[in-house]
C-alpha cells in the first residue's frame, strides 16, 4: 500500500473512531456534554438536551461515508467508482466543516450564543483544520483516495 494511500485510509477510520467516540456521550449522556459547551447550568434544558442528542445523531451520518469510503475496491467495483465516492466523501465533508467553521466563528464574534468562548473557538479551529486537510487531500494530492493498485505506488 502507498504511503498516501494509507495516510488517507488511516484518516478515515481514525475520524471514524473519533466520531463514534463522540457521539456516544451526545446521544447516551447530553447534560455532561453540555456542561462543557454552556455558560452556565440553567442553560442546560430539555431542548438543549434535546438539540445535543440530535447533532450526536448528525454525527452517525456524517460517519456512514467515512467507513463507505474505507475499502478498496471489491470484485464488481472499478478504481474509478471508489475515487468518486472517496473524492465525494471529502468534498461533502469540507463543504459541511467550513459552513460549521463560518457558523461557529460568527457565533462567537456575535458575543451572544450561550456557548463559550472557548467551547466556540475550538470548534471554529477544529472545522478550518478538517476543511484545510480536506482541501490539501482533494487538490494537493488528489493519488492519495485513488485506490492501491496491484504492484502500482502512488505518492
Amino acid at each position: 500500500m502507498s504511503t498516501g494511500n494509507r495516510v488517507f485510509r488511516s484518516a478515515l477510520l481514525g475520524e471514524a473512531v473519533v466520531n463514534i467516540a463522540t457521539m456516544i456521550p451526545m446521544i447516551s449522556n447530553p447534560e455532561y456534554c453540555l456542561s462543557f459547551l454552556v455558560k452556565g447550568p440553567a442553560q442546560i434544558t430539555p431542548a438543549t438536551k434535546s438539540l445535543m442528542q440530535l447533532c450526536g445523531g448528525l454525527i452517525v451520518l456524517a460517519t456512514a461515508p467515512l467507513l463507505v469510503s474505507y475499502p478498496e475496491p471489491t470484485s464488481g467495483q472499478t478504481s474509478s467508482s471508489v475515487t468518486a465516492r472517496r473524492r465525494l466523501t471529502y468534498l461533502n465533508m469540507a463543504i459541511s466543516e467550513a459552513g460549521l467553521g463560518a457558523l461557529t466563528l460568527f457565533q462567537y464574534l456575535s458575543g451572544d450564543s450561550g456557548m463559550t468562548d472557548r467551547a466556540l473557538l475550538i470548534a471554529t479551529t477544529t472545522m478550518v483544520t478538517l476543511t484545510s486537510m480536506r482541501a490539501y487531500v482533494l487538490y494537493a494530492k488528489p493519488q492519495w483516495v485513488e485506490p492501491e493498485e496491484s504492484g502500482k505506488k502512488t505518492r
